[in-house]
């Protein structure tokens, strides 16, 4: 569910899922838009599969615009974090399952609602554990810094990194 509300704390609109595009689905985190409107990231599944990370675009109304499932359709993959670059890609930091591994941290970038990742950078801490990243800023030259966490030695550890544009 997405709220908005005026900076006197009075309600604008809401917004719920439908859950057209997937049985459940679940929003974990908001950023707005340099051209007014803002994308969410988060989680998207039919009841008993795999979880995938769904991006869901907004006008600057509060209108759901576009909807972008990532293809992972062996491998559970979670969003927990969005932000909007200097070029405009939307960065999203999570998590992907893969074959063999636990977790591994994902942070990758797309165009908008169409098109293949512009770039990806998938983290598998020295532990081998279970990684997240977890949350992301995006600076004024287009850098993206990222922080989470890793296990090693079953002892959680965090980790923060700096990605060029």
């Amino acid at each position: 569910m997405i709220l908005r509300h005026t900076l006197d704390g009075e309600p604008l609109a809401e917004w719920t899922s439908p859950g057209e595009q997937l049985g459940e689905d679940a929003g974990m985190a908001i950023t707005p838009l340099r051209d007014g409107g803002f994308v969410v990231v988060g989680w998207g599944r039919d009841l008993g599969s795999i979880r995938q990370v769904m991006t869901s675009w907004f006008s600057a109304e509060g209108e759901l615009v576009a909807t972008r499932i990532e293809p992972t359709p062996s491998n559970d993959a979670i969003g927990f974090a969005v932000g909007e670059d200097r070029e405009g890609k939307i960065i999203i930091a999570g998590a992907l399952q893969q074959p063999l591994t636990d977790a591994n941290a994902w942070i990758f970038a797309v165009p908008g609602p169409t098109g293949a990742p512009a770039w990806e950078v998938i983290r598998n801490g020295p532990g081998q554990g279970p990684d997240e990243a977890a949350g992301l800023a995006v600076d004024a030259w287009g850098y993206t810094y990222v922080v989470g966490s890793e296990f090693d030695a079953l002892q959680p550890r965090a980790f923060a990194l700096r990605l060029y544009p």
